[in-house]
C-alpha cells in the first residue's frame, strides 16, 4: 500500500508504504500515528476485512 502526501492538492509524494492483505477503506492520522481500516468489494469477503493496521509515528522516523 503506498501513501502519500500533498500540501497544495496540485504535488503529491510517496510518504511512505507497506504490504496489506487487502486495500485500506478508511484513514485516520491521531498523534502522528496512521491508522487503516482494511476493507473489501461488496462481492467478495476477504478474511482481513475490518482489521486495523497501526504504523507508528516512530516506526516511520523523521517526516516532513
Amino acid at each position: 500500500m503506498h501513501v502519500f502526501a500533498t500540501r497544495d492538492l496540485i504535488n503529491f509524494s510517496e510518504d511512505y508504504f507497506f504490504d496489506a492483505q487487502t486495500f485500506a477503506r478508511s484513514f485516520e492520522l491521531l498523534d502522528g500515528d496512521s491508522y487503516f481500516g482494511l476493507g473489501c468489494d461488496a462481492e467478495l469477503l476477504h478474511p482481513h476485512t475490518d482489521r486495523i493496521l497501526k504504523i507508528t509515528a516512530s516506526a516511520l522516523g523523521s517526516r516532513p
